[in-house]
């Protein structure tokens, strides 16, 4: 096994509803420690399933799912220490930027000096320093999209989840903020995180190591 990160690998997975719609049909995934991966395909195709599944959001019908070598498959989400950031934002609407921001650390017990280090680095690599204080109420749907990403890299995770997490975001920035993000994860999680991100469009960051098309299964 690598020792430079995690690797994650789906072996002949299946996930149908109902036992009838079938979203994915016999998987087979490696994902190697700190690839950047990039799933791309249609609404409906299974690329959100895929990443549930990984996360341990959801339970696969049939198949495997190892995280570094281990079976994961029957792991809970919180075992398996990966962050996974929705498209949906998921904030507290009661918590400021910045709360939001450290809410995982605290519970963590993460040293206040190290949230305050973490999370200064994190709200310069966004460019939210100005909205550290303000409720998700007083964002723009692109600097909650961004405060989102935040909370997931201030978790030191060996393994990121993107599920479209800058859609609402202008081409321009979106690309400086997959930027930052990949290079804020490679600096500070230690080995290498590996980063599945899905996409609905065919966005040529010109940092992924691989695209992924995925269509729908019929």
């Amino acid at each position: 096994m690598a020792s430079n990160g995690f690797s994650v690998e789906l072996k002949d997975v299946s996930k149908s509803y109902h036992k009838k719609t079938n979203v994915i049909n016999q998987m087979d995934l490696l994902v190697r420690p700190g690839e950047l991966l990039v799933f791309l395909g249609p609404s409906g195709c299974g690329k959100s399933t895929t990443l549930r599944m990984i996360a341990g959001l959801e339970k696969p019908t049939a198949g495997q799912i190892l995280i570094d070598g281990r079976d994961a498959t029957a792991m809970t989400s919180r075992q398996r220490n990966i962050a996974m950031v929705f498209q949906d934002y998921a904030l507290y609407p009661n918590m400021t930027v910045y709360q939001n921001l450290e809410y995982a650390l605290k519970v963590h017990k993460v040293a206040k000096s190290v949230r305050q280090q973490r999370l200064a680095a994190i709200l310069a690599s966004l460019n939210l320093k100005d909205y550290r204080d303000r409720y998700p109420a007083q964002l723009s749907g692109g600097q909650k999209q961004r405060v989102a990403l935040g909370r997931g890299m201030a978790k030191k995770s060996k393994i990121f989840l993107l599920d479209e997490p800058l859609s609402n975001i202008d081409v321009q920035l979106r690309e400086k903020l997959v930027i930052s993000f990949y290079s804020f994860t490679s600096k500070t999680n230690k080995p290498s995180s590996t980063s599945p991100m899905i996409s609905r469009r065919q966005w040529h960051w010109g940092i992924e190591s691989r695209s992924l098309m995925m269509g729908r299964f019929r």
